[in-house]
């Protein structure tokens, strides 16, 4: 549901910057691992929203959860090359 909450952070903080969060594992009680599918997808959304403007960045949470999959690094790798830095 990463656009649907990132819609209403936005809508509640129209006029502040908002930098989204991306957690590799999603759910309670620990929940589960992203699917290569959702992980690409909700990166991929926030991606373009930070190039659209509406974002002032984003972050993927417990960075150290890459050692246990480091299948995500290169996910991300690919994903985030989509950024258009000034």
């Amino acid at each position: 549901h990463a656009k649907e909450h990132l819609t209403a952070g936005l809508e509640k903080h129209p006029d502040i910057p908002v930098i989204a969060g991306l957690y590799l594992r999603s759910g309670p009680d620990g929940g589960r691992w992203l699917s290569e599918d959702e992980f690409k997808s909700v990166l991929g959304y926030y991606v373009e929203m930070v190039n659209a403007g509406k974002l002032a960045g984003l972050r993927v949470f417990s960075g150290s959860q890459f050692e246990e999959r480091p299948e995500y690094i290169e996910w991300a790798k690919e994903i985030l090359s989509g950024l258009k830095c000034p």
